[in-house]
């Protein structure tokens, strides 16, 4: 840079013209070479030692080239600090000592960064000129090791649990190390914390070589890294001396979460999957959010093993405004991790990227970005506004706005009374892509391009800076091409159109050429604090088009995609078929997911796909609870909507300015909104009123689409369940002749209608129960019976309500005592009653605890016997074991007979609750029905330590087993034995899911 300059002033003209030209930030962004160094310092001490008992002694060399002599401490800094040693070095080169000069020069630094535009730290406790000189250095030179030690080699082998790609996770993960952090020198952290986009492209140009070192065990030049060449000799000096460095194994993955904006106008969370090892810690995972030190809530994680990991599923919080956040992963009895977010500003303001994530640098980029801020707050007017989203919820005082910063001077807020705050703005704009990305399409999270490959356009200050940018570019999908192209940017690039900016075409064939399909990486590295990393996948070819405009759930998926002739496309999903050739495939899922997931296969290269399906969905804004989109329908209590602000929010990709429609079933209550890029939102609170006085147990809402495609369909989001409980149970009983009176009575806990009472005979399990009607506003229900119809014995009483709009299939057997089922003996020690068969009578005595013989010779079993004698055991399976230990041998043979046609016939009648206590029976029995098992014929199953293939159940001297292949050979195992087989894949969930309820053209079932 310094080239043909040899006196003081000329070089200090020239200092101030690259620094008009190029705007650094730091004095250390200045492209100094080793010459240009060695020249300032031979040049300012020549100059001070001269000065040195002259008449002109006055004329120091910081009033005449103060430019020259602030670069001078700053490469001063950088070679010879030592801890509390930085003035000795200085002092003896200048000829000058004492406090008094050091805070002269101290003071020529601090106004040449102001003169010039230069940035100035705030450091508390730290030396007030002598912090700032390091900081426009840099990483001193004696602190390097610390830097290498303590945060760069973390960083690659998996110490920390962060994003190499991503400098604001590295650093929050080192502060959550004390034993590095607190021990690293002051100057690193000062430098790395407070350096803006030049430390974090500084920390990432490092972690690079770092990288590279790891993985290969080679260290690239300097030139390539584009970093100080005395860097890279200090790291291949420790690297060489450090060999006792060890390569780190990540026990536990555990990933960042993302704070960003939604579609509604508030500030979200998503915890994304964690994975941890298994163990005591991991069985009851929870996730707490903490805003200002105040805990919002805590929310158990649903969690499922998969290769002796425990994956959590990811979430979603809504989060207030706040000046800090919290997120916690809390484990059975201590925190597993925790990370901080700053939220609001001081001056009240939060900032998002285009992607609407939570922007932690500090400064805004020059780019399209959010700015959320008090209602009434409005920007300078040159900055262009682009949108505008009312808060809602907690966010409702605030307004987010779009706005356009790349070729604004300032950014400024202006409050009511024209009071200004100015926002930190870069001084230049960060390159960026220039492309059209195939909508609804990803590829492991990446945008997609087909067709025509993206340009890379990078603002330039001067036509001069063109020199100063490298291109490297690494197809990732292609283990034979890892290597990476790197070229000077002058080779391949043209002009934009006001001739401030470079336009690199990708297709350019010394880049990537003919587009070969892939993921590829792009960074583009020029002065440090403008480098920028893309990555993208490509396609040469892919058109594709769903046979329909919006699906519901249970619809067939089909997808027909156009691609390369040459490429093929397949799918790793059960329900997901792939067919076609030559270019051309049908896609067909037989469930409608959120997502298909699709693999594009050229040779050896294999590109992952993600095609977005156009699925309505809808999910609860709960300030309480997390967020999830679902397609089932949701039951809430109403107490929760009395307390909280609940609104339903629907995502329906149908076009904006269509209409839907909220409605109350049951009344005249019917909201609608207008779809808004395929969102809307219905606030539930406006209905309580309505629900109230509805009176029924539970509220079904029904959702319509006038006028779109799904015009002719009622979907079932919602169901709001009111609150009915039954308190101090209590019953007599008197019988006069062959009358018997039975008399019940009970407090109720809230007010609905329609309400029953079941009446179970649990000495005859097999009858029917009786139904009473329960007066509406009575807490008290008289039964008058005959005696044959209400016979001596104990019952089980069920509380349930009756709804119209919800129905659901009563139990099939006698149900388990519950806050609503309750047991009634009535002359349990009289006579008992007997009707049917000699086998029904021998069971009731049984049940009944008496003594009764079993008489085989006369009984005559039958089919009716083998379903009574399946009741029996279902409703008390303690005593069930001796029930078949009492029967003969022979009886016991008979029964198996009509058993099989009997366990299939409950098998496919009783509720999915009621399996379970089946499959026990049947275990005792010794026979069942596939459709009771937990798997399907063909599943890998691991037993006794070894995988085997299960072919189903199969039936050897009457007596069912569960069969299954091993590689060697074939083997049937007890029943008693299913609990210990387990699926190879172990991807079971750690704890039970809610089944899914019905959405489309009917109701959901609610509890009778």
């Amino acid at each position: 840079m310094l080239e043909g300059c040899r006196e003081i002033r000329e070089i200090e003209i020239k200092l101030v013209e690259v620094l008009t030209e190029q705007k650094p930030s730091l004095i250390s962004e200045l492209t100094l070479t080793e010459e240009d160094m060695c020249l300032l310092k031979q040049v300012v001490s020549n100059h001070a030692l001269a000065a040195v008992g002259s008449s002109t002694s006055s004329v120091k060399i910081e009033d005449i080239a103060p430019l020259v002599f602030s670069c001078y401490l700053v490469v001063m800094g950088v070679e010879n600090y030592d801890e509390g040693t930085f003035w000795k070095a200085i002092e003896k080169a200048l000829g000058r000592s004492g406090p008094q000069w050091q805070k002269r020069w101290g003071e020529v630094f601090l106004e040449t960064l102001k003169k010039n535009h230069l940035s100035i730290f705030y450091f508390q406790g730290a030396h007030k000129y002598v912090s700032q000189i390091l900081a426009h250095g840099g990483i001193p030179d004696s602190c390097l090791q610390d830097f290498f030690e303590k945060l760069l080699w973390p960083t690659v082998n998996g110490t920390f649990d962060a994003d190499p790609g991503r400098a604001e996770e590295i650093i929050a993960e080192w502060r959550l190390k004390p034993s590095l952090y607190q021990s690293t020198d002051r100057p690193v952290r000062r430098f790395i914390e407070s350096g803006g986009k030049t430390a974090a492209d500084f920390l990432a140009r490092c972690i690079e070589m770092a990288r590279i070192a790891y993985d290969e065990e080679m260290v690239p030049q300097a030139s390539e890294l584009g970093l100080p060449i005395r860097v890279v000799e200090r790291f291949k000096e420790w690297l060489s001396e450090r060999s006792d460095l060890k390569h780190s194994k990540r026990n536990m993955i555990f990933r960042r979460p993302v704070i960003c904006l939604d579609d509604y106008g508030e500030v979200q969370c998503i915890l994304p999957e964690q994975i941890l090892n298994e163990n005591s810690e991991t069985k009851e995972l929870r996730c707490r959010i903490v805003a200002d030190e105040h805990e919002l809530f805590s929310e158990q994680i649903p969690s499922y093993k998969r290769q002796k990991c425990v994956h959590t599923e990811e979430r979603e919080f809504y989060l207030p405004p706040a000046k800090k956040y919290e997120v916690i992963l809390q484990g059975e009895a201590k925190r597993l991790r925790e990370w901080s977010f700053e939220g609001m500003h001081s001056d009240k303001w939060m900032a998002f990227d285009e992607g609407r994530r939570l922007i932690t640098a500090q400064e805004l980029p020059r780019d399209k970005l959010w700015v959320v801020v008090p209602d009434g707050m409005v920007f300078n007017p040159e900055v262009p506004v682009l949108g505008r989203i009312k808060g809602t919820g907690q966010w409702d005082d605030y307004v987010f706005w779009c706005v356009d910063t790349s070729k604004a001077e300032n950014l400024y807020l202006c409050d009511r009374l024209s009071h200004k705050k100015k926002l930190p703005l870069r001084s230049e704009r960060e390159p960026y892509l220039d492309g059209t990305p195939l909508p609804s399409v990803q590829s492991r999270g990446l945008t997609v391009y087909a067709g025509r490959l993206p340009e890379i356009v990078i603002p330039l200050a001067s036509s001069d800076e063109i020199s100063r940018w490298d291109l490297f570019v690494e197809h990732l999908s292609d283990s034979a091409a890892k290597q990476k192209k790197c070229l000077p940017l002058r080779k391949v690039t043209g002009s934009g159109d006001d001739g401030n900016s470079a336009i690199v075409s990708l297709n350019d064939e010394q880049l990537i050429r003919e587009g070969k399909l892939g993921i590829y990486r792009v960074k583009a590295r020029g002065p440090l604090g403008r480098d920028k990393q893309f990555d993208f996948a490509f396609v040469q070819q892919l058109e594709y088009e769903f046979d329909r405009q919006i699906y519901l759930e249970g619809d067939e998926v089909n997808l027909t995609l156009l691609i390369d002739p040459l490429c093929e496309l397949e799918s790793s999903k059960d329900e997901t078929k792939v067919s076609g050739n030559n270019g051309v495939f049908e896609v067909v899922s037989s469930n409608c997911l959120q997502a298909l997931e699709l693999n594009l296969k050229l040779g050896e290269i294999e590109l992952p796909l993600t095609f977005d399906i156009p699925c309505l969905r809808w999910a609860l804004r709960n300030e309480s609870r997390s967020f999830s989109w679902r397609s089932d329908s949701i039951e809430i209590q109403i107490d929760e909507l009395e307390a909280n602000e609940i609104s339903l929010r629907v995502w329906a990709p149908l076009p904006s300015g269509s209409l839907a429609e909220l409605c109350l079933d049951g009344t005249s209550h019917a909201i609608k909104e207008e779809i808004r890029n395929g969102r809307v939102q219905f606030h539930l609170r406006q209905f309580l009123d309505s629900l109230r006085g509805l009176g029924k147990p539970l509220a079904c809402f029904s959702l319509r689409f006038p006028g779109t495609p799904l015009g002719n369909y009622s979907l079932y989001p919602l169901q709001v369940r009111t609150c009915w409980t039954v308190e101090s149970f209590d019953y007599e009983h008197e019988r006069i002749g062959e009358v018997r009176t039975l008399i019940l009575g009970w407090r109720d806990k809230g007010c609905v209608r329609n309400r029953r009472l079941r009446l179970w005979d649990l000495w005859r399990p097999w009858r029917e129960p009786t139904t009473f009607d329960i007066p509406d506003g009575k807490s008290e229900l008289e039964i008058e019976s005959h005696v044959y119809d209400l016979p001596a014995g104990v019952y089980r009483a069920e509380f349930y309500v009756e709804d119209e709009y919800c129905t659901r299939q009563r139990s099939l057997f006698v149900p388990s005592v519950n806050a609503m089922i309750f047991d009634i003996q009535i002359e349990p020690a009289g006579d008992i009653a007997t009707e049917g068969s000699l086998f029904q009578s021998w069971l009731t005595h049984r049940l009944a605890g008496r003594d009764w013989a079993f008489d085989s010779a006369y009984m005559q079993i039958g089919l009716e016997d083998a379903e009574c004698l399946i009741h029996t055991m279902v409703v008390d399976r303690e005593k069930a074991k001796s029930l078949w230990r009492a029967m003969p041998e022979t009886i016991r043979q008979t029964l198996q007979d009509y058993l099989r046609e009997v366990i299939k016939c409950c098998a496919e009648k009783c509720r999915d609750d009621e399996k379970a206590l089946l499959l026990e029976v049947c275990k005792l029995c010794r026979i069942c029905d596939q459709s009771l098992i937990p798997f399907k014929p063909g599943t890998k199953v691991r037993v006794e330590g070894k995988t085997a293939e299960y072919r189903g159940i199969r039936c050897q001297n009457q007596e069912d087993f569960i069969w299954l292949k091993y590689s060697d050979s074939e083997r049937g195992i007890p029943l008693r034995h299913l609990d210990e087989l387990s699926p190879e894949n172990d991807d079971a969930p750690l704890s039970k899911l809610e089944p899914k309820g019905k959405t489309r053209k009917g109701r959901e079932e609610c509890s009778n």
